[in-house]
């Protein structure tokens, strides 16, 4: 999925003043396609998160302008359906397996026409994709009961939103409360993902050298606009 965005601009009503609205968006543009990880990067405040939901097609109050194009076409259904959406936390049942979880993905989010011997074959598929196959049959765990590394619990998340397999995937902050060398881990994951033609925008804080290396492009934001967009490499000499 190749995905092209001019001129956003989001606007939302002022709490303190009704007659007013602020621009948390103010004509931001970008791209991104298929093999590439392009990062969103800025000072909390900065907009990124804002920019993820607008282009995911998550926000359903305030106003959006400007150009957002998939393969050069407006979002329509086809393009919802293509895309995931990972989201900070990871919200499981601690008590299935990572195997069991992902099943149970899969029976919800895969077109009834696939048969279980497909199921059971995506399940694999992502298994293998996001390096979990050491811990197939462990629990996820509670807070009573040890599971699965941080590291592991994220990229679980992120197999169960791509269970469909989509063309786009959109990322907020994957690698919050994790060390460096397990964001590390995940986002080699994530970069697998890429490297199988798929599109993938990933908000991130702070990232490590290695984790840094692994973005193709980075839009670097402040105050609601886009401050650098570019090859990630040309942008932070480390």
């Amino acid at each position: 999925c190749r995905l092209v965005f001019r001129d956003v601009e989001y606007y939302v009503p002022d709490k303190s003043d009704k007659t007013r609205r602020l621009a948390l968006l103010k004509g931001v543009s970008g791209r991104a396609h298929p093999g590439e990880m392009c990062a969103l990067m800025g000072a909390s405040g900065a907009g990124k998160s804002t920019l993820l939901d607008v282009l995911a097609g998550r926000k359903t109050t305030g106003e959006t302008k400007g150009q957002i194009l998939f393969n050069g076409t407006p979002r329509n259904a086809a393009v919802m359906r293509s895309s995931a959406y990972v989201m900070q936390d990871n919200v499981h049942i601690g008590v299935l397996t990572v195997k069991q979880t992902l099943e149970f993905a899969a029976a919800l989010r895969m077109d009834q026409q696939y048969k279980k011997s497909a199921r059971v074959a995506r399940v694999t598929k992502i298994l293998d994709m996001l390096g979990l196959q050491e811990v197939a049959e462990t629990v996820v765990g509670t807070e009573t009961v040890r599971g699965v590394s941080g590291g592991q619990l994220k990229r679980l998340s992120i197999g169960v939103e791509i269970i469909n397999l989509p063309d786009l995937i959109f990322l907020d902050e994957p690698t919050t409360g994790l060390d460096s060398a397990i964001s590390f881990e995940v986002m080699a994951a994530v970069r697998n993902l890429a490297n199988q033609n798929r599109t993938v925008i990933c908000t991130i804080h702070q990232p490590s050298p290695q984790t840094y290396d692994l973005f193709d492009k980075l839009s670097l934001m402040a105050d609601g606009r886009i401050i650098y967009f570019g090859p990630a490499k040309d942008a932070v000499p480390f």
